[in-house]
């Protein structure tokens, strides 16, 4: 049976499964991924100074959010 604990306490599942005659053995959390957020694409003169910006990302489950950039294509940049 699975429980979105998003919408209900934890405890009172417990408590509404133990007036069914149900022992609770475990709970276990699913995570759920970030959504990242880097803002628009951007064409930059050679020489150029941008800044990366992540602070629209969030993560549905309200865990910190750490971040880190990786070029993925055109020519490679400092």
């Amino acid at each position: 049976m699975i429980f979105d604990d998003t919408k209900t306490d934890i405890d009172q599942i417990k408590e509404l499964l133990s007036y069914g005659g149900y022992r609770v053995l475990s709970v276990e959390y699913l995570n759920t991924s970030p959504i990242p957020e880097a803002g628009v694409d951007l064409e930059v003169l050679v020489g150029e100074k941008v800044t990366l910006d992540g602070s629209a990302s969030f993560d549905p489950d309200g865990d910190e959010l750490h971040y880190q950039w990786a070029q993925t294509a055109g020519t490679p940049v400092e």
